[in-house]
């Protein structure tokens, strides 16, 4: 507060002590001072919306419409075969050219350009073992006009075993087969017949 106004208020104060002090002799009259009435104020609000989240109609799910396609089958006819070649014939064994080395001989067969595969099978007495698969084209396999010829490997010496020769086909055929008794007492020695 500045300075001039203190001293205006003291000024009030001391003359309305001065004015209580004149008067201390008299009953004062109570004071009734009236209040303008009192209103609260109103204010009116806007009316409360609540959103509201339209959800999507539910609809059944809808049958798709038969098919008015037609399907066209082609079928061609395919020549399968299952057939397998014959079996060789006629097996006999002779000396091969290196060690545990036997050639096997047989005769040739009927409709050779349906052979694709010369397969050996030896047997040492637990039954028939695959050795040998020879591609015909290779040029493995000896093919004379009467008489064919591979040479097998290994085949133990000085053991009596068996021997199979059979045909695979282009179509995985296999023929069947005529073993032979084979036996051979070294390397390089004749073969012959097991007894």
């Amino acid at each position: 507060m500045t300075i001039r106004r203190v001293l205006s208020v003291l000024l009030v104060f001391g003359a309305l002590a001065a004015a209580c002090s004149a008067d201390s002799d008299e009953v004062l009259a109570p004071m009734t001072t009236t209040l303008p009435p009192t209103t609260v104020p109103t204010t009116t609000l806007p009316p409360t919306t609540v959103p509201t989240t339209a959800l999507p109609p539910t609809t059944a799910p809808v049958e798709p419409a038969a098919d008015t396609t037609t399907t066209v089958v082609v079928t061609t006819s395919v020549d399968f075969d299952n057939v397998p070649p014959a079996a060789p014939t006629n097996l006999s064994c002779d000396a091969g050219g290196g060690s545990q080395e036997v050639a096997i001989e047989w005769d040739t067969p009927l409709g050779t350009s349906d052979i694709q595969t010369v397969r050996i099978y030896l047997d040492e007495g637990s039954g028939f073992v695959r050795i040998e698969t020879i591609d015909v084209s290779s040029g493995f396999v000896q093919m004379g006009p009467t008489r064919w010829s591979a040479v097998a490997f290994p085949v133990p010496p000085d053991t009596e075993v068996e021997m199979a020769v059979t045909y695979g086909d282009a179509s995985g055929n296999e023929s069947g087969w005529n073993p032979i008794g084979v036996y051979f007492e070294f390397s390089g020695a004749p073969c012959r017949f097991r007894a």
